[in-house]
């Protein structure tokens, strides 16, 4: 019997030693990738599209969406309004049919028209916004091109950050030619600042890296145009935004 207790018990000593082992091991395995690190996407989710479409196929605001106005006066005279002849297609829109009046100053970037809003374009306060605002226009073509490759007009990160696409006035910079393209839009990423602004930053075109399905951007410090700063870090987008026309 004490050959049979003295065997039980190094068979146990031998049993915990194995499973120590393979805790470190896989505690070893899990350290490999770096924060920073873009992982290989293979089995991983997608980034997610999201896609901003207020109005029902009749052209009435959905439940989670509000108007500043009551729908136009279908006798109001056609002269009132701003001149949005020269409408196009926001560049973050997914589909034909919404609408960027210019000049900029406006704040009508993004913009929806409907049968039950005649004579006025809603607009988007905010990306994140479930508000709309009204403005009286003219002469509004009867519907827009979409572009072939939209550029989102706001991103979530895997960190939770949320970024805006910058729509008008002059682009924060690097002294190596980057731009600052989407800015920060939430505490998440605002009290990551250390005296500079950030903002997720290009060399020309959007911004967003799309050859994998999980998009990547890269974020740093930006300023003017004389300054040099740090390498910005590639970070993963969780979710795109864009604009979609659901009217009918």
């Amino acid at each position: 019997m004490p050959n049979l207790k003295r065997t039980i018990a190094l068979a146990a000593a031998l049993s915990l030693i194995v499973l120590t082992s393979l805790g470190a091991l896989s505690a070893s395995a899990h350290q490999q990738h770096s924060p920073n690190e873009v992982i290989p996407m293979a089995g991983k989710k997608a980034t997610q599209i999201v896609r901003i479409s207020p109005f029902t196929s009749s052209g009435a605001l959905k439940k989670a969406w509000k108007a500043d106005v009551e729908p136009r006066d279908e006798d109001a005279d056609p002269d009132d309004g701003i001149d949005c002849s020269e409408s196009m297609s926001p560049s973050f829109a997914l589909n034909d049919g919404t609408y960027e009046c210019p000049p900029t100053v406006l704040g009508a970037y993004a913009c929806w028209s409907s049968p039950k809003y005649a004579g006025q374009l809603l607009c988007l306060n905010a990306p994140g916004s479930k508000t709309l605002r009204s403005m009286a226009v003219r002469n509004l073509p009867a519907t827009t091109r979409a572009p072939r490759t939209p550029r989102p007009l706001a991103l979530e990160l895997a960190d939770g950050s949320r970024w805006n696409l910058k729509t008008g006035g002059t682009y924060p910079a690097h002294k190596d030619g980057l731009q600052g393209i989407y800015l920060c839009a939430n505490k998440v990423c605002s009290k990551k600042r250390t005296g500079k602004d950030l903002a997720v930053l290009s060399s020309g075109g959007h911004g967003v890296n799309r050859s994998k399905p999980v998009w990547t951007v890269r974020v740093g410090e930006v300023g003017s145009y004389d300054e040099s700063f740090p390498a910005p870090k590639r970070q993963k987008v969780k979710k795109a935004y864009f604009i979609h026309n659901g009217v009918g």
